[in-house]
């Protein structure tokens, strides 16, 4: 599973109790620049169930904090397979266990290559988790998708990796918030290196952002909201579909 990070936005009006809002649900579309590609992710938020759909393939990954659980379904294919955040975090140690022999093996290397490979992994090193993270409100200030936002900045070791436009005015924001952090927290955990520090440092960022941007690599922009009923079958694998092994997992198939 590749690491992205995918800007989430909730918009309630002031006029509405928070328990109301999270009763209705809430959808809201993001889009998001990668390498000169765009696409445009469709989400489905009701307290403890995120669901996002690709613009293009339809397939869709289903969170669910409540059974901490992922589905990710295949719409193609009419398949699905499942993690559990448990697995997630037991490939995250495993992966950062290979890193430590990768490091190890990089010290017998000559110079100009070990330089190369540091470059190549960056922040998937063990001892990024380690790193300096620094957070700063820059003050300036501009409209996002209609939002009024203030621009966040977040650094590891001085080096700036995070640029966040952040809103104040999204009331329904504290109340999920809880949510949000279990959910990043347990995707952090199955990636190399210093992710865990950057998702605890953007815990410190009140408000939400609007916009994020890693660098040059990504930018994530929520363009739409709505508040909208959401079903509870929109969390559910649809009938008929297949379960199939997780190719995260390297399983072999049955």
């Amino acid at each position: 599973m590749k690491s992205a990070a995918r800007a989430i936005v909730l918009c309630a009006s002031v006029t509405l109790p928070v328990a109301l809002v999270f009763g209705q649900g809430m959808t809201w579309d993001s889009k998001i620049t990668s390498n000169g590609h765009e696409m445009v992710t469709h989400t489905y938020y009701v307290p403890k169930k995120i669901k996002t759909v690709g613009d293009t393939s339809g397939d869709f990954t289903i969170i669910r904090i409540d059974q901490e659980k992922i589905y990710n379904v295949q719409t193609k294919d009419k398949t699905y397979s499942v993690m559990t955040f448990a697995e997630l975090e037991q490939m995250g140690k495993q992966m950062n266990a290979q890193m430590e022999q990768v490091q190890k093996q990089m010290k017998d290397m000559p110079e100009e290559q070990r330089k190369m490979m540091e470059k190549m992994l960056g922040n998937k090193m063990p001892g990024a988790a380690d790193a300096k993270i620094e957070v700063s409100n820059t003050g300036e200030k501009k409209t996002i998708s209609g939002f009024s936002c203030t621009k966040f900045v977040v650094k590891r070791d001085g080096k700036e990796e995070l640029t966040l436009w952040v809103t104040p005015d999204i009331k329904a924001f504290a109340a999920m918030r809880q949510d949000l952090t279990e959910q990043t927290k347990r995707m952090a955990s199955m990636t190399p290196g210093g992710l865990k520090g950057i998702v605890e440092a953007m815990q410190k960022i009140e408000g939400f952002p609007i916009e994020t941007e890693m660098g040059t690599m990504m930018t994530s922009t929520v363009t739409k909201v709505e508040m909208k009923t959401v079903g509870a079958s929109e969390f559910e694998v649809p009938a008929g579909y297949t379960k199939v092994d997780s190719k995260l997992l390297n399983k072999k198939p049955k």
